[in-house]
């Protein structure tokens, strides 16, 4: 549902210019913005619907296969997969329509194609890796990943701090102050 949020907010506006493209005179600069307003909110909502992590439509197309399955990491790599897939069909399309047309690609619009390719391809990616990260987590003991540490006081000699951590199998020190508050670490 909040997934649907943003998508619901971009055709809300649409609408709002849309009302508000009859209330000021057609063909004037005013008008010619509101219009371009609604149009760009409405290209986003759609945009923002499609099925791919990172977008909207893609956190509901993870929603669903988390549902199905049971399984969140395989609904997040999932729906990463069609955000990439969906990456690719950004570039891909539009040139393979234009070249098959016999048309002359605009380079700026290539230029936005492969940005927005990019920004999705490289969420997409980001999610895999972070869901790959989320697996092993609970493989990983806190306790092995802690070092062991001595309070010693600020005025002690660091020779005898080395000995007293080493006495202690300690591998890290930390270094208090008269009311036992800890000041700092050495490592």
């Amino acid at each position: 549902t909040v997934s649907g949020a943003g998508p619901l907010l971009s055709f809300v506006l649409a609408a709002i210019a849309f009302g508000l493209e009859h209330a000021v005179p057609g063909g004037s600069v005013v008008w010619i913005i509101i219009r371009q307003a609604c149009w760009a909110n409405i290209v986003v909502g759609v945009f923002n619907l499609l099925p791919g992590l990172p977008l909207d439509g893609g956190r509901m197309l993870r929603a669903v296969i988390w549902k199905a399955s049971g399984r969140p990491a395989v609904a997040t790599v999932a729906a990463a997969w069609v955000g990439r897939l969906i990456a690719v069909a950004l570039i891909a399309l539009p040139v393979t329509w234009t070249l098959a047309h016999g048309e002359n690609l605009d380079l700026t619009n290539v230029i936005w194609l492969v940005a927005i390719a990019a920004f999705m391809w490289m969420g997409a990616s980001q999610s895999i890796k972070a869901t790959r990260v989320r697996e092993r987590l609970p493989s990983v003991s806190a306790r092995r990943l802690a070092r062991k540490a001595i309070p010693i006081p600020a005025d002690l000699p660091l020779s005898e701090a080395v000995r007293r951590a080493e006495e202690a199998g300690a591998r890290a020190l930390v270094v208090v102050d008269p009311d036992n508050a800890p000041i700092a670490i050495v490592s």
